[in-house]
């Protein structure tokens, strides 16, 4: 466990990292346990979060002139034994998320020390699947990315700039991008 190397995916960049209960949950998950969500793999990441696969689907297909860009916050294991952690079968067994040993996801009761990168998807495979709260999504099964150094011009949050578009001020851009996966 001291080795582990967790994964936290974005759409866009996170300022600070607090633990709190998603708005967006499976059916029967915990509404009462504040936590930050982590996966050993990138694909997991992507695909726990909610309608994180379709929106990667949107993501790569909808608007060719933006960057498909994903901020990545690793978490190593050493650097937070401060930090409370749930296992992925503790995650299943009390807290009702059915999936989370399918898809390695930790829990972080506290705020660990991160690390930020940024990958740009070069291609990713995705299967169509309807998700536990009967939703359009898609499982990432693989994703061929690289590491860049610095956001892209036009990379979501540039391309997006709310000052530019103020009717998407009140999305995140997760929600256009999984607006648009699910429309194409």
């Amino acid at each position: 466990m001291k080795d582990e190397i967790l994964i936290h995916a974005s759409f866009s960049q996170v300022k600070q990292f607090t633990p709190r209960i998603p708005e967006n949950r499976l059916p029967g998950e915990n509404d009462t346990i504040p936590r930050i969500c982590f996966s050993t793999k990138l694909e997991s990441a992507l695909t726990s979060m909610p309608s994180g696969g379709i929106a990667l689907k949107g993501l790569l297909k909808a608007i060719p002139q933006v960057a498909p860009v994903i901020h990545i916050y690793c978490c190593y294991m050493w650097e937070n034994e401060h930090v409370r952690f749930i296992q992925p079968i503790d995650v299943e067994r009390f807290f009702h998320v059915l999936d989370a040993v399918d898809r390695s996801e930790w829990w972080a009761l506290d705020t660990p020390k991160l690390h930020h990168c940024i990958i740009k998807i070069q291609k990713a495979e995705l299967k169509d699947c309807i998700d536990q709260n009967e939703n359009k999504n898609a499982i990432v099964e693989k994703v061929f990315y690289n590491v860049i150094r610095q956001i892209p011009s036009n990379a979501p949050e540039r391309f997006f700039d709310q000052t530019l578009f103020p009717q998407f001020k009140k999305h995140d851009l997760r929600d256009i991008f999984a607006y648009l996966g699910a429309k194409r």
